[in-house]
């Protein structure tokens, strides 16, 4: 998708919820056991988070826990902990309880495609929100348009430094579909400007310590850095803490999602621009996919969402209506 409009990023797409869950409930014995699980599963969509650690993610169970409510069903939802190995250990609990729908938010879109193939093998429906899931057929995927998203943070760092200067990479975990994705329009759209230059690209797992601890020992290797790109937000306000006082001011830093403390950082001039992602359009569209509901795009399609640069000149408002 090459989005021309910009995404109706609703006053609820960035307050950040607590995630619930409804419980499966219910016991029997002997051969009444199975019935009564079955029973139990029907009107529950399994929603597998690669981490709740992650303020987005959170936000995302949110988004989908409203549209589960107004589609009259219950969650079910598991936490891997950024654990590729758990999360397919939870996928094949939730479809031995029953759960003939599920929702994932892949840890490694690599390594989850094999367990997610045997899913589809037994007719469990799988969609895919936020990242891809790695050559799996009749997977549906709702995701941003993170090349574009990409493109757009290179655009966010180009303006900033005046199109000269150096840049740091700061990647998420490489073997998901968004961090290789977002490092891909990125660095294409750096291309097109001679003045800037990538010196750095180092994984920082999508996490705010390891985002400090390599934005300061990359600071460290390169003293003279312009820019930082970071592939999430968490990444990004561990740049900053990295920073100090140097940042927005001799260093600019892109983030993206588009958190509220995030958007809060680019209010402040701290961080330059975050990429805001419209959580609640991925969170409705991929529940609507599980339960085939009016409205749900095609079984099997990729859809791209839209995403914006969130900068000072916007981010006090978007506060303003949070």
């Amino acid at each position: 998708m090459t989005a021309a409009t910009v995404p109706d990023l609703s006053r609820r797409t960035f307050l950040l919820g607590l995630a619930g869950a409804g419980l499966l409930t219910g016991c029997a014995s002997g051969g009444d056991k199975d019935a009564e699980s079955a029973k139990a599963a029907k009107g529950v969509v399994g929603l597998s988070v690669s981490s709740l650690a992650n303020p987005f993610f959170m936000t995302l169970v949110d988004r989908a826990q409203d549209e589960a409510a107004r589609l009259g069903i219950r969650l079910k939802i598991t936490d891997a902990q950024d654990d590729a190995s758990r999360q397919a250990s939870q996928l094949q609990d939730l479809a031995v309880k029953g759960i003939g729908q599920l929702v994932v938010n892949p840890v490694d879109s690599d390594a989850l495609a094999t367990p997610v193939k045997r899913l589809r093998e037994r007719g469990t429906k799988i969609v895919a929100i936020d990242r891809r899931i790695t050559d799996v057929q009749g997977v549906t995927c709702i995701a941003s348009d993170n090349v574009r998203g990409g493109a757009i943070a290179a655009q966010a760092l180009i303006k900033a430094l005046g199109g000269k200067g150096e840049v740091a990479v700061l990647q998420g975990v490489v073997a998901t579909s968004s961090s290789r994705e977002r490092h891909k329009g990125f660095v294409a759209e750096l291309a097109k400007h001679p003045g800037m230059r990538v010196v750095a690209t180092q994984p920082a797992g999508f996490r705010r310590v390891e985002g400090l601890d390599v934005a300061t020992n990359v600071l460290q290797a390169h003293p003279h850095l312009n820019g930082i790109f970071a592939e999430n937000d968490e990444m990004a306000l561990g740049a900053l803490q990295a920073l100090g006082g140097r940042a927005g001011l001799g260093v600019k830093v892109v983030g993206f999602d588009g958190t509220r403390e995030a958007i809060e950082a680019v209010a402040l001039g701290r961080m330059t621009a975050t990429i805001g992602q419209d959580v609640a359009a991925m969170g409705t569209l991929a529940l609507r996919a599980a339960v085939e509901a009016k409205g749900a795009p095609a079984a099997g399609s990729t859809v791209d969402q839209a995403v914006v640069a969130i900068t000072r000149a916007n981010a006090r408002s978007l506060l303003a209506h949070a």
